[in-house]
């Protein structure tokens, strides 16, 4: 029986967390996660998933504000860990944590590394049209996601998939390869794989400023856009042209279900949405959302459409 530490946040970090509780055959002796939170209109204090689960199963639980503080570090050696299992925690592991345990700290990333380092890759994996996505496994190092490789699981993207769709499947695929991945490292079967550096993708933040209200990639995902919208734009209102880290352009325009939708997903007391648009002339038009970090807002501009290039297919 192992002795483990456990590193997680959000409801992603769960299926890992219970897979290992349900498991029963290691002792999980500390949950790691972040502090609580005020959230909503309300500013509620609320716990993170990870800390709601772990105080239902009777773990002890640890909300620093960082764990890079000598007092951690030493509040980590005395649980005497022989492995740290991290899942979306949301706080860099120092050198002096990653060589603490006996079998060092994995993590369940929701990515096919090399491929999608980094923050929000099950949210680009679908904002990019990819069409498999998966769990890595990694041993972790100093660097973003750049262990060797313990693990894998893949899974196809489907036309339809949304965003949370894929999170949901991959979070119980990740408590699944979690297991068998402990069972291995136990029994001595694991042989690590290096990552092709060559072949790696770092996603930063999508969120620069921290008080910013919403980013378009969050917008795409949070008004439904499936993985076949964007990579056939079969619906004419509000079908996504093209997605970067500031802009979303829409087929369609404001006046459409565009509009209502961000005004659905966006909260109006903390962002409100300015837009500019005209009637969709004979051709139609565009339209692209753009984002104003500083002021908390979004612009929309509609933009003359050539209807040779960039008509959406029918559906």
């Amino acid at each position: 029986m192992m002795r483990i530490v456990f590193m997680g946040t959000p409801d992603f970090a769960v299926a890992s967390l219970k897979a290992l509780a349900e498991q029963g055959t290691d002792e999980i002796v500390g949950v790691f996660t972040q502090p609580d939170r005020p959230k909503g209109r309300g500013q509620k204090m609320l716990m993170t998933p990870v800390k709601e689960y772990a105080l239902e199963r009777g773990y002890e639980v640890y909300q620093p504000q960082r764990v890079k503080t000598p007092e951690v570090i030493e509040l980590l050696r005395g649980l005497a860990p022989d492995l740290i299992v991290v899942a979306a925690f949301g706080q860099f592991l120092p050198k002096e944590i990653l060589e603490m345990p006996k079998y060092g700290c994995i993590n369940v990333h929701a990515s096919l590394l090399p491929k999608y380092r980094g923050a929000a890759p099950i949210h680009y994996v679908i904002l990019n049209g990819e069409t498999k996505s998966g769990v890595t496994i990694m041993q972790m190092d100093i660097g973003m996601d750049t262990g060797d490789m313990l693990a894998k699981a893949e899974v196809e993207i489907t036309p339809e998939m949304t965003m949370g769709e894929l999170h949901d499947s991959l979070k119980e695929i990740g408590g699944k390869l979690l297991l068998e991945t402990v069972e291995k490292i136990k029994r001595g079967e694991i042989t690590p794989v290096k990552q092709n550096d060559a072949e790696a993708t770092l996603l930063k933040s999508t969120i620069p400023h921290k008080r910013a209200a919403i980013y378009p990639a969050m917008i795409a995902i949070r008004i439904g856009i499936t993985a076949k919208n964007l990579r056939n734009n079969t619906d004419p209102r509000t079908a996504v042209k093209s997605v970067t880290r500031n802009t979303i352009t829409f087929f369609g325009s404001m006046e459409d279900a565009v509009r209502p939708a961000l005004e659905a997903a966006v909260p109006a007391s903390s962002s409100p949405i300015s837009a500019t648009t005209g009637p969709i002339a004979a051709g139609g038009s565009t339209t692209s959302i753009h984002l104003e970090p500083n002021l908390r807002m979004i612009k929309a501009r509609t933009h003359p459409k050539n209807p040779t290039a960039t008509n959406p297919p029918s559906a």
